[in-house]
Order: structure tokens, then sequence, then C-alpha cells
């Protein structure tokens, strides 16, 4: 992050545009192709935190479908460089503009859903 000009941004001025630009670098990373020879892991999901409804869920039979959902086997179709923890945090911007995508710790192939469902949840829970 010392490298790239620009600093991580939670609290944008202009929520649309932030996510729009967001949302558009990932097909950028999603077609990065991955070099022959180049071993990168298969996506795994991230342990689910919960294994039940919250207390407070007015909801409980949607909660239970959804941690099922989550819990199952992750989508193996498509097969694609993803970041795996792509979200507001590793996102650098300057002039609210993306400067730079940082902490790539994680990458993978996998599913581009798996970066837009990260990115999702990361998003809600800041």
């Amino acid at each position: 992050m010392t490298k790239l000009s620009g600093s991580i941004e939670w609290d944008p001025p202009a929520l649309d545009p932030f996510l729009r630009r967001l949302a558009e670098l990932m097909p950028t990373i999603q077609a990065t192709p991955v070099p022959a020879g180049v071993l990168l892991p298969a996506y795994q999901p991230y342990e689910l935190g919960i294994h039940r409804p919250p207390v407070w869920a007015s909801r409980p039979d949607v909660w239970l479908r959804a941690i099922d959902v989550l819990e199952g086997q992750a989508p193996v179709r498509e097969r694609l460089f993803i970041h795996r923890d792509y979200h507001p945090g590793n996102v650098l911007w300057h002039d609210e503009k993306v400067s730079g995508v940082v902490d790539w710790v994680n990458a993978s192939i996998g599913s581009p859903w798996a970066d837009v469902r990260h990115c999702r949840v990361t998003s809600l829970g800041s």
C-alpha cells in the first residue's frame, strides 16, 4: 500500500459512483489470464461464522436456507482468477478513482461470484 497513491475509502462522498467503480473492476481482475505453470489454489469459502439464525431474526427459515447454501459445496462451473478477499478495504482510491487493489495473498481460481459475495458481505459489515 505504501507503493501506490491513494487510500482506503470506507465512507465515500458519493455512494453510487463508488459502488459502480468497485464493481466495474471485478471483470478486469477475473479476466486476468493465469500463465501456464502458475499454480493457484482452488477457491475455498471462508468459514461461516454462524450456524443458526440470530435470535433477533424475524425470518429464521430464510436464515436457515442461506446457511445451508453457504455451508454447501463451492460453485465449480466457472474457473477464473479471483481475488477472494475483494472488498472496499482492499481497494485504494485517489481523486474518487481506483488507484490499486491490494492484499493478493488469498488469490485463487474459482467462481467470480465468490468475489461479488465477499465484497457484498464485507461492505455490509463495515
